[in-house]
């Protein structure tokens, strides 16, 4: 058994440490990422919960306070009203004047008590409840008061109702009291959401801006490690490339060197066979077959001989489609008549960024084939159409001949392979491994679209020079 080599042992050695070290780095990757990704769905959960609990209660303590001074106000309004109604009344002699003043003042009381169910249940803040329930004894003693100055009023006593009021004054007077300290409770109770509603807009920044600059570190630190990562592996990568490129240059070389140097014995077997069928006429069957594997031993070489060969083209090269267009036009025309088909060459004049001989073998090799594998029954129709679109130049080869199955089609770029609907027709399987080949070494694309008895379609795409 062969020994490995010092450099076998040491390619053996990068990649077996190579690759533990990529799946180290992708798992660091995968981590990273997670607890990034984690960090901010938590962080913007949690700040999300918190401030739409601290916005709930933000905005009940405001419309609470918001509601309580309005209706503070309201009773406020109500009792000055009753006040000035009840001087009105005073002032007024007969009963017919009271009688209206007097429903006006059961309003005002109504609308009083109303006022006063509704801020019932808002008294909740620290201290109003004590305040509400002070206030209410206030009004209370100011509706006996008033009460009595009425009853003096009805009978015209009015110096006793005017005493009655005047007595009564400094109760007014803490009524108003109390309704301004219970419009203040109010006022800071709404002052202090806001401003709780401020700082927590300031903390949430100050948390969002440290979270920012931590992830920003996470960041620039796995960046650098990814930076290094992938330093690493595009060397590998390059240097995996040239030597590639150098076995595909070795391999190149070799096969065109088997194949010009197989040609000089396939002449020599040939021209012995015709020596030995114009010397001994009986053996002219035999050399017939000879010949034939001789002709297609020789179309092998020489396919294999252009597949070697079918690299990139030179830097810059620029095919003219137009000229191409003409002499496809007037060759394949000889192929499409001698079969009693149609052919058509629609290619839109550009320049292709390939090699003027190489895109003409390219498109004569699919018209070529095109009436090779026509059905012997229908006489062959093909087109060659081509556009260009957006930077790229498009061309469609279609035929009407024996088409292909899916399986077929998908092996039909393979070098040697050929189809069983196929192998009747003379030919190496070489061709459509050229054309891919040609094709993709300028940075194009070649596809193909086939049914059985319906025909194929091949889709050249190719870039437009610049």
């Amino acid at each position: 058994m062969p020994q490995p080599t010092p450099n076998d042992r040491s390619r053996a050695g990068q990649v077996a440490s190579g690759m533990p070290r990529t799946r180290r780095t992708r798992y660091l990757l995968l981590g990273t990422f997670g607890a990034i990704a984690l960090m901010l769905v938590g962080t913007q959960l949690a700040g999300y919960i918190r401030a739409d609990t601290v916005d709930r209660n933000v905005d009940l303590i405001t419309n609470n306070a918001l509601t309580s001074v309005e209706l503070i106000g309201r009773m406020a309004v109500d009792l000055q009203r009753e006040h000035v109604l009840i001087d009105r009344h005073i002032y007024a002699h007969e009963p017919e004047q009271m009688a209206p003043i007097e429903r006006q003042i059961e309003e005002v009381r109504d609308d009083v008590a109303r006022t006063e169910r509704r801020y019932e249940p808002l008294a909740s803040f620290g201290g109003e409840r004590a305040l509400w329930s002070q206030l209410r004894a206030d009004t209370d003693a100011t509706e006996r008061q008033e009460s009595i100055a009425l009853d003096f009023s009805r009978k015209n006593q009015d110096a006793e109702a005017h005493a009655t009021l005047v007595a009564a004054e400094p109760i007014f007077d803490k009524v108003s009291r109390d309704l301004a300290s219970l419009t203040d409770l109010n006022r800071q109770q709404a002052t202090g959401a806001q401003r709780k509603v401020v700082q927590l807009q300031a903390k949430r920044t100050g948390t969002r801006l440290a979270f920012a600059f931590a992830i920003i570190a996470v960041t620039v630190a796995l960046g650098l490690t990814v930076t290094r990562s992938i330093s690493r592996t595009e060397r590998g990568l390059h240097a995996q490339r040239d030597a590639l490129e150098a076995r595909n240059r070795e391999l190149d070389a070799f096969a065109g060197r088997v194949s010009h140097d197989l040609r000089g014995p396939l002449n020599t077997i040939k021209l012995a066979g015709s020596m030995l069928g114009e010397t001994v006429a009986a053996e002219k069957p035999t050399v017939e077959i000879m010949n034939r594997a001789v002709t297609q031993m020789t179309e092998l070489v020489n396919d294999l001989l252009q597949l070697s060969r079918a690299g990139a083209p030179p830097p810059g090269a620029v095919a003219q489609i137009e000229p191409i267009a003409t002499s496809l036009a007037t060759d394949l025309s000889r192929l499409v008549d001698d079969a009693g088909g149609a052919l058509r060459v629609d290619l839109e004049p550009a320049e292709v960024s390939c090699s003027q001989g190489l895109l003409r073998e390219v498109l004569w090799n699919l018209g070529e084939n095109a009436v090779k594998y026509h059905r012997p029954d229908v006489p062959p129709s093909v087109e060659l159409v081509g556009r260009a679109r957006a930077g790229r130049y498009l061309v469609r080869v279609t035929d009407n001949g024996r088409g292909m199955t899916s399986e077929e089609s998908s092996h039909a770029f393979e070098p040697f392979f050929r189809g069983t609907r196929m192998r009747d027709v003379p030919g190496t399987g070489l061709g459509l491994a050229i054309v891919r080949r040609v094709i993709e070494a300028v940075g194009g694309s070649v596809a193909v679209e086939s049914e059985p008895d319906h025909g194929t379609t091949f889709t050249l795409e190719l870039p437009l020079a610049a």
